[in-house]
C-alpha cells in the first residue's frame, strides 16, 4: 500500500532527510551541495612570513586556524537556518615574493598591509591584477579569499554582477583569528561575508550608530520578512517600534520575527551583542531563497550541486527557482543531475503525486513547514 512520505522542516533544515526509494542507485547522493574555497595567504613583503594574528605580536597565522574557521562556518551551516550547503576548503596557498624596496601591484605581497578602505577601488584593482597574473593563483572554480594583515579585525567581500564594484575577491584580515575574540570570531565574520558573496545586503539599511528609531531603523536589503533594522537598538526597542509592545510580551510568531533580524547573520550589531561571542547564524526564508538563486545563478561555478524549488503554488511551466517553482515533486527530481549531488526542496503543503525515484537526488523540506508525498 502506498505511503505519503512526510518531510518535517525541522528535520530538514539541518540533516539529510531519509532518501525516498532508491531504484537503480547503489550508491547514497551526497546530503550537501559543496561551495568550494581557495584560501590565499598573503606573505610579508620584506619577511615573506604569513601575516600575524594579533596587533604584530608573534603568533602567525596557521593552517589550523583556517580549519577552525571553516568548522564553525560549517557548525552554522548544518543547523536550523540552511538548506544542504557546506563550505569545502580545497586548497590554502602562500602568495607573494620579497620585494624589500617596494612591490609592484602585480606582486601579491604589495596588498599585504592593504586596508581595503570603502569606497576606494582597491578591491577591484587587486581583482583585476588577480585574474589575469598566475602570482595570485586565481580559481575560476572556488571563491578566492585572500588573506592580508592590513585589513585588521575585518573582512570585505564582492557582491555578485552586475553590481558595479568588484564581483568576486573576498578579503579576510588576519586579526579576525586573534584569540582574545575567541573561537566563533572568524567563522562568524567568515559566513557572513560569504553572504554577500551570494548576494545577501545588511538587513538593516543603517550600519552607523544612529539610535533614533524614526530615521535609523532601515530596510536594507528589500526582502519581505526581514524587519527593517537598525544596529544600535535593542529586542524591546525593535518590538515596541514594529509591534508598539515589549519584547517579552509578543506571542511567538512575532519573537520569531524579532530574533530572526535581532540575531541575523547579515546583521550589524546590537546591544549587549559583543562581536566573536555569539554566532549571528539566524536567516530567514527570503534570505535562504535568495543565497540559494546566486548558488543556482551567477555564482554556480563555485558550488557542486543546484537546487531546484516545488512548491504547491508553482507551476507545471516553472523553472524550479524560488521565483518560479515546480508544480510537482517529479519535476524537479526529472530535472536533477542524474550524476548526483542536487537537492530537490519542497515547500510546505500536500503533493498529491506517486513518485519513484530513480537517481541519487536528496529531497529537502524548508523551515515553513512540513510537505507531504502522496494521495
Amino acid at each position: 500500500m502506498w505511503r505519503p512520505m512526510r518531510f518535517s522542516s525541522a528535520l530538514a533544515a539541518g540533516a539529510l532527510l531519509a532518501a525516498i526509494a532508491m531504484v537503480t542507485a547503489p550508491a547514497a547522493a551526497s546530503p550537501y551541495i559543496d561551495v568550494h574555497f581557495s584560501i590565499k595567504v598573503i606573505r610579508h613583503p620584506v619577511f615573506q612570513t604569513r601575516p600575524p594574528i594579533d596587533d604584530g605580536g608573534p603568533q602567525l597565522l596557521t593552517d589550523a586556524h583556517i580549519d577552525s574557521m571553516f568548522t564553525t562556518a560549517n557548525d552554522s551551516l548544518l543547523v536550523t537556518y540552511w538548506r544542504g550547503y557546506r563550505f569545502v576548503l580545497d586548497e590554502i596557498v602562500d602568495i607573494g615574493s620579497a620585494c624589500p624596496f617596494g612591490c609592484l601591484q602585480s606582486n601579491p605581497s604589495y596588498w599585504y598591509g592593504a586596508t581595503f578602505p570603502d569606497g576606494s577601488g582597491d578591491m577591484l584593482t587587486m581583482e583585476t591584477e588577480a585574474m589575469g597574473n598566475p602570482a595570485f593563483v586565481w580559481r575560476t572554480n572556488a571563491v578566492n579569499i585572500y588573506i592580508n594583515q592590513g585589513k585588521g579585525d575585518g573582512a570585505v567581500a564582492s557582491f555578485p554582477p552586475p553590481d558595479p564594484r568588484s564581483n568576486h575577491i573576498v578579503i579576510v584580515g588576519s586579526r579576525v583569528f586573534e584569540p582574545d575574540y575567541i573561537h566563533a570570531f572568524a567563522g562568524s565574520t567568515f559566513a557572513h561575508e560569504i553572504g554577500h558573496y551570494f548576494n545577501l545586503p545588511h538587513p538593516n539599511g543603517s550600519v552607523m550608530p544612529c539610535c533614533n528609531p524614526s530615521t535609523c531603523i532601515l530596510d536594507g536589503d528589500g526582502l519581505g520578512d526581514t524587519l527593517p533594522d537598525g544596529p544600535c537598538f535593542d529586542q524591546d526597542d525593535l518590538s515596541d517600534f514594529h509591534f508598539g509592545v515589549p519584547y517579552s510580551t509578543l506571542g511567538w510568531q512575532d519573537a520569531m520575527a524579532i530574533d530572526d533580524i535581532y540575531w541575523n547573520l547579515m546583521g550589524y550589531l546590537h546591544p549587549d551583542q559583543p562581536y566573536g561571542q555569539t554566532f549571528m547564524y539566524r536567516q530567514t526564508e527570503d534570505q535562504l531563497d535568495r543565497w540559494t538563486d546566486a548558488a543556482n545563478g551567477v555564482r554556480a561555478a563555485v558550488r557542486s550541486g543546484q537546487t531546484w524549488f516545488v512548491s504547491t503554488a508553482g507551476s507545471i511551466f516553472g523553472s524550479g527557482s524560488s521565483a518560479s517553482p515546480f508544480f510537482w515533486p517529479s519535476q524537479g527530481i526529472g530535472s536533477a543531475n542524474a550524476a548526483g549531488g542536487d537537492i530537490v526542496l519542497l515547500r510546505p503543503g500536500t503533493y498529491a503525486q506517486n513518485i519513484t525515484i530513480n537517481k541519487k537526488v536528496t529531497l529537502r523540506a524548508t523551515r515553513g513547514g512540513p510537505a507531504v508525498i502522496g494521495s
